[in-house]
């Protein structure tokens, strides 16, 4: 089963990642290098001096896999990364291999050969032999600061920083870590930094380092002057262009006279980044000038490189799945909208479902209607309002849609009444991004919003849609939060593919009340996300995710011994197709399709029919959600992965269990694209381990139905981005 997930982007992502690769012609009588290996690399990690040098072997997808494959060679060719064997570079990565020891306090490693082994017509295996030596080791290292008392704060923060560098990095079997330069240089800056956040812009860190060969020990010693304590002097901004001034310096968050700090410098390039009108910033504050060095007052210059402000998109796009639709899009975006940086994009969506084909039925069922969809969004944001660096938020979006869940009997009877829905959205409220430095450099968002659903149903080809169909107004309130400590390989902060940290997100909604409406509920889903480093390339990733919903004026119709009238039980279901948790599909649990995992029932507000084959999701008013996945590079732009999934959706809180996992165990590959993450996710439903004890689910519990036998027990994903 295929689903959709963005499919648009994904059909200009795939169009993108065609064109954007290209087949390198290579120089007559060149060898291809296959392979590159650093023999005799013990302590210190071969990947780390592969990456020193100019020598690297050739990229493939999939390590070559896809060659000779019919129909997916042009795949491997298209993204083959070349590279060629060069003697004299090679020459000079020796050298550089050298450098690369002693820098890491192997003063006494050779590089005793440099090896190019034929491996086939025209390709090499490349070896270089070192022979690495015992390494120097850090026998002391000394903090000299008379200004301590003067500088407290920043005198704890370099303690901290000595305190490190006298640990690591630890050699196995020796007492005391490793000599290392780079993390000497570190140290060094993490010293200097400590006084830059703290006001002394003009502090001076020198380091001393003492080497003995013969008895392989080093003694380093720091010695540190605050100088004066600084203030911002006046701040220039340059090259903004026809942006304006006004909410820029609102997003700086200092001015003139306020205490100098690195650390609110690096806070205002992330808040202006945050603007998303700037194509590159620099900051530079000015302290070598022609004033005296004692002046404590720091000019700062901002110079600012502004991208286009305005924008108009198209495309096209199609899906195959659960329906048959083509749709296309036709968007205009204006980021400075009659001046203050204010924000809006326009966007239109028609399209055309072909009814009622779907993926299963291409063959045996043909289109015997073309309905109509469309929607138009609308988005506007107010920066720097009510405060610098908060954000004013307003959207709408009016839509005309057939439901992905609607019921396709088969054959579809004449009488069929084919329902959508005329729906409007509105939203308003305001953001805001916060910097903490508490544990590394993390982010902090929050947001407040108060948002409107409005649904009405109706008939594609009659006057009415039957009854049971009504009309849903749920206004609300929405409480978001979360928290950002994701680095990439190199320890940046990152939201593409981490290879370490954790994330943390909550939403609140408020629904009745004071705000009326026909649902009145109080939603919770908390989310972690947490990554972990295997080896330098190999990522392990989780994510847990559960769900409360208290309904506070439906819902009891559904629960097992309720004997409520079929209006009031059809009335409810129509409220928890809105308010309710489901699990299953790209970003869940891909072994399942959209909404696949739960509780499963006639929906009369959906189906006009009474047999089983109608049973569709239902929702619940519990969720919890399970997700581990291992991620292996298979090259510079391409990752394979195995994971696995879990999650069950249940109809009373008092219901959690564990008794049904839906486990679904899977392979994924992703390739990076100029327009995002392309991911393929192919999971599977084992047997058993569904509900535990059982072959298989029952129908209402979204197991096969009647007559299906084994079912395809399998789910094709395909999106763009991480599911996590």
């Amino acid at each position: 089963m295929l689903h959709r997930a963005g499919s648009w982007i994904f059909g200009l992502a795939l169009l993108a990642a065609l064109l954007g690769c290209s087949t390198k012609e290579l120089p007559r009588g060149a060898e291809v290098i296959d392979r590159v290996d650093v023999v005799g690399a013990e302590l210190v990690e071969e990947k780390g001096v592969k990456q020193s040098i100019a020598t690297s072997k050739t990229e493939r997808v999939l390590g070559g896999l896809l060659e000779g494959i019919p129909l997916l060679t042009f795949l491997d060719a298209l993204t083959v990364e070349y590279h060629t064997f060069d003697r004299y570079v090679l020459q000079r990565d020796l050298e550089r291999v050298r450098r690369y020891y002693r820098a890491r306090g192997f003063y006494a490693a050779e590089v005793t050969a440099g090896r190019v082994v034929p491996t086939d017509q025209g390709h090499v295996r490349v070896e270089i032999v070192v022979a690495e030596g015992d390494p120097v080791l850090l026998e002391d290292a000394q903090l000299e600061f008379p200004d301590w008392q003067r500088a407290f704060r920043a005198n704890l923060t370099m303690r901290d920083a000595i305190n490190d560098f006298r640990s690591k990095p630890r050699v196995s079997g020796e007492p005391l870590p490793r000599f290392d330069e780079e993390r000497y240089d570190q140290a060094k800056e993490e010293v200097l930094r400590a006084l830059t956040d703290n006001g002394f812009a003009r502090g001076t860190v020198t380091g001393k380092a003492s080497v003995d060969l013969p008895r392989r020990r080093a003694r380093v010693q720091f010695e540190v002057s605050a100088g004066p304590r600084c203030h911002f002097g006046k701040v220039t901004l340059e090259g903004l262009g026809e942006i304006p001034e006004g909410p820029v310096r609102s997003a700086i968050g200092f001015e003139q006279g306020d205490d100098y700090s690195t650390a609110k410098i690096d806070a205002a390039r992330h808040a202006i980044a945050d603007l998303q009108v700037f194509g590159s910033v620099e900051i530079e504050a000015v302290l070598s000038s022609a004033q005296a060095s004692a002046k404590t007052d720091i000019p700062i210059i901002i110079r600012f490189q502004p991208i286009k402000l305005r924008a108009v998109k198209v495309g096209l796009g199609a899906e195959v799945g659960s329906q048959i639709d083509a749709h296309g899009i036709v968007g205009w975006e204006d980021r400075n909208f009659i001046g203050g940086l204010r924000r809006i994009t326009i966007e239109t969506r028609p399209g055309l479902v072909f009814f009622p084909t779907r993926l299963e039925t291409m063959v045996s069922q043909a289109p015997t209607d073309v309905l109509p969809e469309a929607e138009l969004r609308i988005d506007f944001k107010q920066p720097a309002f009510p405060e610098g660096r908060t954000n004013t938020l307003l959207s709408s979006a009016a839509r005309i849609y057939l439901p992905q869940s609607t019921p396709v009997p088969d054959p579809v009877p004449d009488d069929y009444n084919i329902v959508g829905y005329r729906e409007i959205d509105g939203a308003f409220g305001f953001d805001r991004k916060f910097r903490s430095s508490y544990i590394g450099t993390s982010t902090i968002y929050a947001a407040q919003f108060i948002k409107l659903r409005f649904d009405d149903p109706f008939s594609y080809n009659f006057d009415d849609p039957p009854e049971g169909f009504q009309r849903v107004l749920i206004p609300y309130l929405e409480t978001l939060a979360s928290w950002d400590w994701r680095r990439d390989k190199e320890g940046e902060p990152t939201t593409v593919q981490p290879h370490s940290g954790l994330w943390f997100g909550v939403g609140v909604q408020f629904a009745g009340g004071f705000l009326q409406g026909d649902a009145d509920d109080i939603r919770l889903r908390p989310e972690l996300r947490a990554y972990a480093p295997v080896t330098d390339d190999i990522t392990v990733a989780v994510r847990w995710a559960t769900g409360f919903l208290f309904p506070r004026n439906y819902g009891d119709s559904l629960l097992p011994d309720s004997q409520a009238e079929e209006s009031v039980r059809a009335r409810d279901l129509q409220l928890m197709s809105f308010r309710a948790f489901f699990s299953g599909g790209p970003s869940s649990n891909r072994g399942y399709g959209y909404r696949g995992v739960g509780p499963h029932a006639v929906l009369p507000f959906l189906s006009q029919y009474g047999q089983s084959r109608d049973l569709l999701p239902a929702g619940g008013v519990g969720l919890w959600e399970l997700s581990a996945e291992l991620r292996v590079p298979l090259g510079d732009k391409s990752t394979g992965v195995v994971f696995a999934d879990a999650s069950d959706v249940v109809q009373r809180i008092a219901d959690y269990r564990v008794t049904h996992p839906h486990i679904s165990p899977g392979l994924g590959f992703r390739y990076l694209t100029p327009v995002g993450l392309l991911r393929l996710d192919i999971g599977y439903r084992v047997p058993y381990l569904q509900r535990l004890g059982e072959r298989h689910l029952e129908p209402e519990e979204g197991g096969p139905e009647p007559g299906e036998g084994d079912s395809f027990p399998f789910a094709v994903n395909l999106a763009i981005g991480d599911a996590y």
